[in-house]
């Protein structure tokens, strides 16, 4: 069985699993090939997450035979920890006082005669990335935390953050992929990237999937200005000044989110109020999850890795195909790839034609 699916239809496979007795699941990195996790799906835990030290150990060895543009394209722990945090499996250490924010502002929201100054949350890149809005608003309680509505949550995206989004290009040749396949544990993998996205395009366009969010469930406002800039400090500095300059245009408060402490050198010159957000640096070996942020991680995890693999279940999910668009990044979409000795190839095929059924009557997701 080989399908592009709808991200959500990962539940069903993880439904599909316990079902049938496969409760201890190994997700591994096709390209890598090593661990990235283990599965106990009756007892919803996470267990044996790999350290940098798992790394170290096979990354220098495929780098030194990839000249240096492709052994930086190779995922790495960072990816890892960045999937981790996408999906909030591991969330931020400050995540109610960004929620607190979110009420002060729902509050002035509701009265605006006593609050005619509205709150705004304008975005780094960096947490655009990272998916917070989104994950929140679907999975909230996963987290620990009690339901918000987003159309009241005003939200402003800098011109120049979307462009640097855009910035972020990058295919692989056909010379890539040949000198990928003398590298990588699975030469098979790889073998169909041609004029694929490469790493740093595959995150990209995942954050673009975080903008198509905001745009449908938020209040978003777009800001113009600035000037985009290739050194990073500057175009912060620029960002900083396009959002203090329209703040004080449109006599709102406007509360900076970042995850880069760095960025908030520039947002204080532009007197922009600003909150970290604070992700751990460090990444527990075990740890509890909820499913529905399992099936996040398991997305971005896959984009972020190319390809990973359920083992021993015969379960492959691709975040890159040959012919993936924009469109498919937008809607979250995956690549499901079933082994013909899989314990759930037919389940999951019953499964692909009801949910497909329905979704050709019902949109299921505008009734999150």
């Amino acid at each position: 069985m080989d399908t592009v699916v709808d991200k959500d239809l990962l539940m069903a496979v993880l439904n599909e699993l316990e079902l049938a007795k496969r409760g201890n699941v190994e997700v591994y990195s096709d390209m890598l090939g090593i661990p990235l996790m283990n599965l106990d799906l009756e007892k919803e835990r996470i267990v044996s997450v790999a350290n940098a030290q798992d790394f170290d150990a096979v990354m220098p060895g495929l780098r030194s035979k990839l000249n240096d543009v492709l052994a930086a394209d190779l995922p790495d722990y960072g990816d890892l920890k960045e999937a981790l945090y996408s999906s909030l499996l591991v969330p931020p250490d400050n995540l109610n006082e960004l929620m607190a924010e979110i009420r002060k502002s729902e509050k002035r929201k509701n009265d605006p005669y006593r609050y005619p100054k509205q709150e705004s949350f304008a975005i780094d890149t960096n947490i655009a990335y990272r998916r917070l809005f989104s994950r929140l608003m679907y999975h909230g309680e996963g987290c620990g935390i009690s339901d918000f509505d987003p159309t009241k949550v005003q939200v402003l995206l800098s011109d120049l953050v979307s462009q640097e989004m855009v910035e972020k290009a990058g295919k692989y040749s056909q010379f890539d992929i040949e000198s990928l396949k003398k590298a990588v544990h699975n030469p098979n993998t790889v073998g169909g990237f041609v004029n694929c996205s490469m790493k740093g395009a595959r995150k990209a366009l995942n954050a673009q999937a975080e903008e198509g969010v905001l745009e449908e469930h938020y209040n978003l406002w777009r800001v113009a200005g600035g000037t985009f800039v290739v050194d990073k400090e500057q175009r912060d500095a620029e960002i900083a000044r396009a959002l203090g300059t329209h703040a004080g245009e449109q006599k709102m408060d406007i509360l900076f989110l970042t995850a880069d402490d760095k960025a908030r050198a520039q947002t204080f010159a532009a007197k922009l109020p600003t909150l970290l957000i604070k992700y751990p640096s460090e990444i527990p070996s075990e740890l509890p999850y909820d499913p529905w942020l399992l099936v996040e991680f398991l997305h971005d995890a896959a984009i972020y890795f190319g390809s990973i693999s359920l083992k021993p279940v015969g379960i492959r999910i691709m975040g890159e195909w040959k012919g993936k668009s924009t469109t498919d990044y937008r809607a979250e979409r995956l690549k499901l790839i079933a082994e013909d000795g899989s314990a759930v190839i037919e389940s999951l095929k019953r499964d692909i034609r009801i949910i497909q059924g329905i979704h050709s009557k019902v949109n299921l997701k505008a009734l999150r």
